[in-house]
């Protein structure tokens, strides 16, 4: 946020006409740094959002919120139903104060990545909004204000000088009276004629958001850049709050999307890599065919317990040397070399057509990049990542990993824990006791829940499938067969004390199966 000490007096002012007499009739908390509050005055409603995150600090005034049913929780319940009679902007400084009957006062720090909000009555400190940032109940309001001694006529008026005889005016005035050369110019009238225009812009200033590609300012200066000017300050923040959010998610979003994109790309590539050095190596090998025929057209030069045979190759005109199974027949042989030239052809085939698809892929991935770095509208963002299928089955952003491992199998979900915890999670919060949950038997592992579909059974192969995926995700997965429990979940429960991912069946049934896994 824009907090400047000559920006807050004017907002504070504004808002103060806006609320004097309103009554606070709610104030909560759906983010551990965000805060609402709701007035009240009639029938008109007016809000005062302050977001006070570590790394953004911000206070808004939406004309429409919508409390979430969860994650709400309320705050400063005594101040609900106290009315507002007053307000004070500390001078020079960057904090100010909501007044409210029955000695009640509402302290707005804002303190950069150490905003904060206290509350006050009879001048002590009865609560405080964010925790952790110190002991800040040991403010005294009385000792915020700050009174700087004013320039004599024999001082000289540089910037260094101003800046710190006012700590209240920051960078941006600095650079603005860089911008003006003051401390070049030699006569004094000058120099002083630039300060008070400074001060009078300051003192009735109007308001500028300033967008430098992915860059936001707030200002109280014009400048050069494309800009959005305003007269009214809870327009101007407004417009900034939404303008930066648009863009922080943006950003956001755009940069979790390239991760994704990119990470796709260097996998294909490495996979293109890797494919094409295993294909040479094949071709390397010689032609397993080849051998199969030539070892038929020697037949009567070859022993059974030979282990190589050394025989006229009519395909290339030179001798060359086979290698043989010593406890096989010279025609058994010939045959385990026509059986390794099929597979060969396949894995050669294979490969170039997975080399093939991955060359595309990648085309296809660059094409992505290069769209997604020049999208600047997240709503456009938004509608290209899910026409191309760029966001997880769960919803979320792309790159980001699902909260448990999902499958598909005949048109049945099938979720797999992550771990202990994620485990608990997915059984008892996210499990209804329709589903069928399976676990591989008495050996750790995950749990896994087929999702129910009303008014169907589930399938025989949608269950070993799961059991499958429950064998693979456990300490059996190298097992040639492992034995797994199912049974709905309405039979599955936690007694107390019990660790993470460990429960009670009341009921189950055994199914065997080779561990075994899926494509998502």
């Amino acid at each position: 946020m824009h907090n400047n000490f000559f920006f807050l007096r004017k907002l504070t002012a504004a808002l103060f006409e806006r609320i004097e007499g309103y009554t606070l009739d709610a104030c909560y908390s759906q983010d551990k740094d965000e805060l609402l509050l709701e007035f009240v005055r009639e029938n008109q409603i007016f809000r005062i959002k302050a977001d006070l995150k570590h790394q953004f600090s911000c206070l808004s005034f939406p004309e429409e919120f919508k409390r979430a049913r969860r994650n709400s929780v309320n705050l400063f319940h005594e101040l609900i139903g106290k009315k507002v009679i007053g307000m004070h902007q500390f001078n020079h400084e960057r904090a100010f104060m909501l007044i409210f009957n029955e000695e009640y006062t509402l302290l707005f720090k804002l303190f950069g990545n150490l905003s904060n909000m206290l509350l006050y009555r009879d001048d002590q400190c009865i609560n405080v909004f964010k925790h952790g940032t110190g002991d800040e109940s040991k403010i005294k309001p009385a000792e915020l204000d700050r009174f700087p001694e004013p320039f004599n006529d024999r001082e000289t008026l540089t910037r260094e000088a101003l800046l710190k005889r006012y700590p209240s005016l920051d960078k941006k005035v600095s650079q603005y009276l860089e911008t003006k050369d003051l401390d070049s110019l030699q006569d004094e009238t000058k120099r002083q004629q630039i300060i008070a225009n400074i001060m009078h812009m300051l003192d009735e200033p109007n308001y500028y958001i300033h967008e430098e590609g992915d860059r936001i300012r707030f200002s109280l200066f014009p400048d050069t850049t494309k800009s959005t000017e305003f007269t009214d300050p809870i327009a101007a923040i407004n417009c900034f709050y939404s303008t930066y959010q648009r863009h922080f998610w943006l950003d956001r979003e755009k940069r979790s999307l390239l991760k994704l994109l990119r990470d796709q790309f260097k996998k294909s590539n490495n996979y293109i890599r890797s494919a094409q050095d295993k294909l040479d190596r094949l071709h390397e090998q010689g032609d397993y065919k080849q051998y199969g025929d030539i070892i038929m057209a020697n037949l009567h030069n070859i022993r059974m317990g030979d282990k190589t045979a050394e025989v006229f190759d009519f395909y290339n005109n030179r001798m060359v040397k086979i290698n043989l199974k010593e406890n096989i027949s010279p025609q058994k042989n010939a045959e385990h070399y026509y059986r390794k030239s099929k597979n060969q052809n396949i894995e050669i085939q294979t490969l170039r057509n997975n080399i093939a698809s991955r060359k595309e892929k990648v085309k296809q991935l660059q094409e992505f990049i290069d769209t997604v770095e020049n999208i600047q509208d997240i709503k456009q963002l938004r509608l290209f990542s899910s026409k191309n299928k760029l966001k997880t089955s769960q919803g979320q952003p792309a790159g980001e990993k699902p909260m448990f491992k999902t499958y598909e199998h005949m048109g049945f979900q099938i979720l797999v824990g992550r771990n202990a915890k994620n485990n608990d999670l997915l059984t008892f919060r996210y499990g209804y006791k329709e589903d069928l949950w399976l676990h591989a038997k008495d050996v750790k592992g995950s749990h896994v829940l087929i999702k129910h579909q009303a008014g169907k059974n589930f399938p025989k192969p949608v269950i070993t499938v799961a059991a499958q995926l429950a064998a693979f995700n456990s300490s059996q997965r190298n097992s040639d067969t492992c034995p797994v429990i199912f049974t709905p979940r309405k039979f599955v429960r936690k007694s107390k004390g019990m660790p993470a991912g460990a429960v009670v069946l009341d009921k189950e049934e055994i199914i065997f199966v080779k561990p075994a896994i899926i494509p998502h």
